[in-house]
Parts: structure tokens; C-alpha cells; sequence
């Protein structure tokens, strides 16, 4: 293995991480939230809902699609006064209305989403709130992600920038099986049980093993200092947490078939990589009003061999059939014949051109697997390789229309 590449770390600290906070109205019952950062609402169990006395409002019904594609439905919702409950200093002193979707099914008792968290800074400026279990649980993996993309990360992923959805909900990394098939990632066996956030169990279809890696700014420690925060308040981060550049690592991601994300990063990867503890420029932050579609990216096809025994089937004709000019003007089947070799050489040519185009491109995402892009770079990779793939585009529906325009004879077939 090169020294470039590392090994992912797991998570140095057992166990996992979950987010007190405390129902006010009447009760005053600390609840141990899951923070999910899949999620932009709030969800809630409606037997938690209603051992606290709240009552569900069942004229407010909400439905989100889980990452299997399946569509869960809320029964209503309700508003509760909370605060946090965790961390050695109570920043947060004053009660805030928090409204739930509450659920008859739910993996977990309840789900603090994304919009909170980023209003609340509680996943960088005050990690404090948050509270380690040691124990965890040993029944199958829960992806408690619902609804639309909250986030995205920019990473590279086997050479390939892709936007993956960083997702604290997650205990396992997944792969959607759709993009593993489109780019020829190297199937491994295994089989993981996962319980999805309604409650339903599903399981993944083996895994991949991939080299992975952020671009994300640094930060000097000396920036701490600059911000006129004190180290020895829950507001500041110490300085062994301030993130360091990660060489490229070996990842694995297991295969969840028709996954509505082309990639999941788990709670402990986005433990590791530490996204939302830093102002982290590979992180593209969504609200409600304002989704942006994940595209993939398209799998660079070998056409070599095909333009080879085009090439060759294209001379063997028109070798052995070269009518003579007289005879061309004079016979209308021969002019037919005449443009419908042209028409070949015409795609041909395309088929070469597309042949060139991804040669080039191979290299230089080959190129790029080798490096530890910052932002700046990744963003210029990305302008890119969309470039590249609007070029092949046009050169395929190019290819498409001389298909669809040209008449084949019966013992002669187009390239």
C-alpha cells in the first residue's frame, strides 16, 4: 500500500454519540435524542408523545421517503418546549417550541433534524451538548435518514468527485447498488441488516472497498487564537481537534439497492472527517426551500474495441463493393448505397472522437485519484469533468441521429 494511503480509522471513542434535551411543558423528561443530520424535521414516537401528555395534531400530516425509496407517513404533529440537558454548561437556558412529526413506527424514541442543529450550532460550536453511550446496540444497523438531501460533501471517491449525504443518523456507510454497477466498482461479498427509520428492516448486497478523500480547508490552530475564544470554554475547540488534511484512505461502503443517494457517509465517517465540527468548504448545506439533485457522474465507457470491427467491416464493404462514378450518377440503389457508407464513416469518425475523449479523460481522473485536492482545485475539477461529459453527450446524440436517420440494408448493419 502506498504511503499516501491510510487505512480509515474507526471511531477512536466507543459507542455512540446522542443528544439530551429536556421536555419542559409539564413532564420535564429527559429525552436522549438521536441528532440526524439525514433529516431536516423533527420526529418523534408517538408512544413517547403520548406517555409526556402531549396531543398530536392530526391535521398537519407529513410523508418522506426513506433511502430504500419506500414512503413513510407521519399521523400529525406536535410542539413541545425543550432545552438541552447535556454538557457541563447549560448554554441554552431558555425554553425553545420545537415541533415533531410523530410517527406510530420510529427506529428511535426521538429525532432531532438538521434545521435545528445548524440554528442551534450545537454539530460545531457546542459539541459539548452531545453525550457518549458506551453501550451500543447490537441488533441490526438503523439509517434513520428521511426526506430530501439536506447536505452534500464534495469528495473523491476511486478518482471520481462526487457529492455524497453526510448523514449522523447512519451506523453504516452505504453505496447506492445502481452508481456501484454504472462505474465497475469491484463487488465483495456480505450481507448487513439494517433498520430503516419507520421501523422496516431491509439488507444491503455486498460492499466495496474504495479510496476516498475530502478536499477540505485547513485550519491552523493559530486561527483558534484569532477568533477571541478561550480554550477552556465549552465554545472553543481544543487544539488536537482542529482538523489535519487526511491522506487518501481505504473506505468501506456497503450496497443498498436503489438507494435514492449515490453515497451514505455514516456516522463514524462523518465522525472521522469531521465535517460539520469544521467550516469545512466541501460542504454544501441545504434548507427546505432550496434542494439541489445530486447528479451522477457517467461511467467512462471503452469503445476501442467497438470502432476496431466497425472500422474493419466498413472498409471489407466498401473494398469489395466501390461502384465506379459513372455508375453512381447513373443508378439510384448505388447513390443509396454511396450515402449510407458515408453515413458510417460519419459515425466512425464519432466513435474515434468519443475513443479520444475518454482516453484523456481516464488519465486525467487517474491523475486526480493521486491527489488532495483543495477546495479551489476540487471546484475546477468539477467544471471539468462536467465540461467533458456535456462534450460526450452531444457526441452520442450526434451518433443517435445518424442511427435513427440512416436505412440499414438487410445484410448490412450500422456501427
Amino acid at each position: 500500500m502506498s504511503n499516501h494511503i491510510k487505512r480509515r480509522r474507526r471511531n477512536s471513542e466507543p459507542g455512540q454519540k446522542v443528544l439530551p434535551i429536556t421536555f419542559m411543558d409539564a413532564c420535564q423528561m429527559e429525552v436522549l435524542a438521536r441528532y440526524d443530520t439525514g433529516t431536516f424535521e423533527n420526529h418523534i414516537l408517538l408512544e413517547v408523545a403520548a406517555s409526556m401528555g402531549y396531543e398530536v395534531d392530526d391535521s398537519v400530516r407529513k410523508s418522506f421517503q426513506l433511502p430504500n425509496g419506500n414512503i413513510v407517513h407521519a399521523i400529525g404533529q406536535m410542539t413541545a418546549q425543550i432545552i438541552f440537558s447535556g454538557g457541563e454548561a447549560k448554554h441554552w437556558t431558555e425554553p425553545t417550541a420545537l415541533r415533531f412529526n410523530v410517527f406510530r413506527n420510529l427506529a428511535a424514541p426521538v429525532l432531532v433534524g438538521m434545521s435545528f442543529l445548524i440554528a442551534t450550532e450545537t454539530l460545531s460550536k457546542h459539541r459539548y451538548r452531545l453525550k457518549l453511550v458506551t453501550e451500543k446496540s447490537l441488533g441490526p444497523h438503523r439509517v434513520f435518514s428521511a426526506g430530501t438531501a439536506t447536505n452534500q460533501v464534495c469528495c473523491m471517491i476511486d478518482g471520481r468527485l462526487v457529492y455524497a449525504h453526510a448523514d449522523t443518523g447512519s451506523e453504516i456507510a452505504l453505496i447506492d447498488s445502481r452508481y456501484v454497477d454504472r462505474h465497475g466498482l469491484d463487488k465483495l461479498p456480505g450481507r448487513e441488516k439494517i433498520m430503516f427509520a419507520d421501523g422496516s428492516i431491509g439488507y444491503t448486497e455486498g460492499c466495496v472497498d474504495v479510496l476516498i478523500t475530502l478536499p477540505v480547508r485547513e485550519e491552523p490552530a493559530e486561527s483558534i487564537a484569532s477568533t477571541g475564544r478561550s480554550l477552556d470554554v465549552p465554545d472553543a475547540r481544543p487544539r488536537e481537534e482542529v482538523h489535519v488534511r487526511e491522506p487518501w484512505q481505504n473506505v468501506r461502503f456497503h450496497i443498498l439497492k436503489n438507494c435514492t443517494f449515490n453515497v451514505i457517509f455514516s456516522e463514524d465517517l462523518v465522525g472521522d472527517y469531521q465535517i460539520f465540527r469544521n467550516s469545512s468548504s466541501s460542504l454544501e448545506l441545504y434548507t427546505p426551500d432550496s434542494i439541489a439533485s445530486i447528479a451522477p457522474i457517467i461511467h467512462l465507457g471503452a469503445v476501442e474495441k467497438a470502432i476496431t470491427h466497425a472500422k474493419q467491416r466498413v472498409q471489407t464493404m466498401t473494398h469489395s463493393s466501390k461502384p465506379s462514378k459513372s455508375k453512381l450518377t447513373s443508378h439510384p440503389d448505388q447513390i443509396a448505397q454511396q450515402t449510407q457508407d458515408s453515413t458510417k464513416q460519419m459515425k466512425l469518425e464519432i466513435l474515434a472522437k468519443m475513443a479520444q475523449l475518454d482516453q484523456e479523460e481516464n488519465r486525467q481522473r487517474f491523475w486526480a485519484s493521486n491527489q488532495s485536492f483543495d477546495v479551489g482545485a476540487a471546484a475546477k475539477e468539477q467544471v471539468r469533468q462536467t465540461r467533458y461529459e456535456e462534450l460526450r453527450n452531444k457526441l452520442e446524440d450526434e451518433y443517435l441521429r445518424l442511427s435513427s436517420n440512416a436505412v440499414a440494408s438487410p445484410d448490412q448493419t450500422l456501427p
